[in-house]
């Protein structure tokens, strides 16, 4: 499990492909839940799957607290395929 120092500002972003493998950015949309300890803390939307280069979930101040985290990604397309993705990671003092 990765670790972050309390006071981070990483970011995340999604890389969605279709059955043929092809990536999609549009006609697809991410709700991204951050979760500290189980609970959530901190939601947001994404109006496309692929960022451009720009951060697509910022934390934020979210990670002010030493703990345990996931950050789910739950993807919906246009096409009525869904899934999702978490990532679990520790958050420390120093």
């Amino acid at each position: 499990m990765d670790t972050w120092r309390k006071g981070a500002a990483p970011g995340a972003n999604t890389e969605v492909y279709d059955t043929a493998g092809g990536q999609l950015g549009f006609g697809c949309y991410v709700q991204w839940t951050l979760y500290r300890q189980g609970d959530p803390i901190r939601t947001a939307k994404s109006g496309a799957c692929r960022s451009g280069g720009i951060t697509m979930f910022g934390f934020g101040d979210s990670l002010d607290a030493a703990g345990t985290y996931r950050l789910t990604a739950r993807v919906t397309t246009d096409s009525g395929v869904d899934g999702s993705e978490s990532y679990d990671f520790t958050v420390v003092d120093s």
